[in-house]
């Protein structure tokens, strides 16, 4: 399954895909544009995040936050993927979230899923449509179609969501600590 992931990532590990070393060319750029947790620090909460699910891979398309979508490339490079991992399923981000990054990214993957099943799309690979495209909830919610009983996998699942601290426990003096992480906390100790 290619998942949300996909929403602020490009590479095929957590560091730059380029050879030479430099930038990638869809990098943000040094710090997040948001004031929740750097670049690099966000890639390795995602990387442990990978460890705690025992996902074999995952890959880092390093898409701009607040950005999504801004540039033709993100698309492509979106399209490229689906073509070289040929998903059955995707799960992406429903398309009504109170972030517009979430509705950016589900509008941005909901396209470029399509784009991927065409053949005369320019991007590398041959042409790839998964059977299935679920949408899944983040912030908000609404009547599902289906639901999928995830209590056996739940524990596994906060504590990877836990790995994310930039994201559910960012610091400074006047921060809260999300409920995912204090939920998480309580229930190790």
């Amino acid at each position: 399954v290619v998942a949300a992931e996909l929403q602020q990532e490009l590479s095929e590990s957590p560091r730059d895909a380029r050879s030479d070393g430099g930038p990638h060319p869809l990098r943000s750029g040094g710090a997040d544009q948001r004031d929740v947790g750097a670049v690099d620090e966000r890639l390795a909460e995602s990387e442990a995040a990978r460890t705690v699910l025992g996902a074999r891979w995952r890959v880092n398309l390093r898409l701009p936050d607040r950005a999504l979508g801004a540039h033709p490339t993100h698309g492509t490079a979106i399209a490229a993927l689906v073509r070289r991992a040929r998903p059955r399923a995707i799960a992406i981000p429903y398309w009504a979230d109170r972030h517009p990054d979430h509705v950016r990214a589900s509008e941005l993957l909901t396209d470029a899923i399509c784009s991927a099943g065409l053949r005369r799309f320019q991007a590398a690979g041959d042409a790839w449509r998964p059977e299935w495209v679920c949408y899944y909830f983040i912030n908000d919610h609404a009547a599902p179609s289906f639901v999928i009983d995830v209590s056996d996998d739940y524990e596994v699942k906060r504590r990877a969501l836990a790995c994310h601290v930039s994201q559910f426990a960012p610091s400074g003096p006047a921060a809260e600590t999300s409920p995912v992480v204090s939920a998480t906390r309580s229930s190790a100790m």
